[in-house]
């Protein structure tokens, strides 16, 4: 099976502060034209903690309907109350998209045991296919392979893993390989080790700014040139780094409108970049070499 890519999408916003939704539906169009396979809708990349449930049915309802053919369209539908997750889940199944990524809860935590998650995520697993979201540096919820896999027998779609805890993610894949289970990376960084795992690909924001350059790294690998696929892995390292950990949404935005995408500054309590990290992150892209913009 040849390893996906598929995208995160950044939300604009306007200059008013408003959700702009053709800029976002524009932002589809552009990316599915680069060759991915397919994108997420309204993830961390997304800022979906920042938008209300109202304006995340309509990402979902105007997406579905302009949506380009043959682009996989997941939506991420956690982080909310459980009836708005239930929700915008059957909102997703409702429009004909393909499955809703569901990120772990994460207030309660010491109450979040095997037990609680497990019971959490079988609610949902009638609804639509699930994909099981991870992301411990920012829920602080660590999930276990115990977990992972009890939840792949009972019927889980897949996961999203963007903990970089290399143990689990070797865990997972080897359990759930005889399984119906997609297995994605969240980090660009680690898309080569991850497909030589046998991962059904990532779910990386680093391919929203260089597309072109991930389809062929996936190339690369299939064809088993692997020097040219480590250096093209190389190069692209230092942007993910950049517009990740180090800069953050507002990194990835400026960033996604310097490659063509309709983009705006994060929505608060997050800040837009300050002239000095606008330069230093504008030399890291340089220094990428990526090819055009996106349009």
């Amino acid at each position: 099976m040849t390893p996906e890519i598929l995208l995160p999408l950044v939300t604009p916003f306007r200059e008013d502060g408003a959700l702009d939704i053709d800029g976002y539906v524009t932002n589809v169009h552009r990316v599915a034209a680069q060759g991915v396979d397919g994108v997420v809708l309204m993830g961390s990349s997304g800022e979906f903690p920042h938008l209300t449930p109202t304006e995340r049915r309509l990402v979902i309802k105007e997406v579905a309907a302009q949506r380009p053919a043959g682009l996989q369209v997941l939506v991420h539908a956690g982080g909310g109350a459980m009836a708005d997750v239930v929700q915008l889940v059957e909102d997703t199944q409702a429009q004909g998209l393909d499955g809703a990524m569901v990120i772990t809860p994460f207030y309660f935590q010491p109450q979040l045991d095997h037990a609680a998650l497990v019971a959490y995520y079988r609610r949902l697993l009638p609804l639509a296919p699930i994909f099981l979201y991870h992301y411990p540096r920012f829920t602080g919820v660590n999930l276990t392979a115990t977990t992972v896999c009890e939840l792949a027998e009972l019927g889980l779609a897949g996961m999203k893993d963007s903990s970089g805890q290399t143990a689990l993610f070797s865990q997972v894949a080897s359990a759930t390989r005889a399984l119906d289970f997609r297995l994605y990376t969240g980090s660009g960084s680690a898309f080569l080790a991850a497909i030589a795992q046998g991962a059904a690909g990532g779910i990386m924001a680093l391919a929203q700014l260089a597309p072109a350059e991930m389809v062929e790294l996936r190339q690369l690998a299939l064809l088993g040139n692997w020097t040219a696929a480590r250096a093209l892995q190389d190069r692209l390292v230092a942007l993910d780094q950049a517009t990740g950990a180090r800069f953050g949404i507002a990194g990835l935005k400026w960033a996604a409108a310097e490659r063509g995408l309709v983009s705006s500054a994060p929505r608060p309590p997050l800040l837009d970049l300050d002239a000095g990290q606008r330069q230093a992150l504008a030399k890291i892209l340089e220094s990428t070499a990526l090819g055009p913009p996106l349009a």
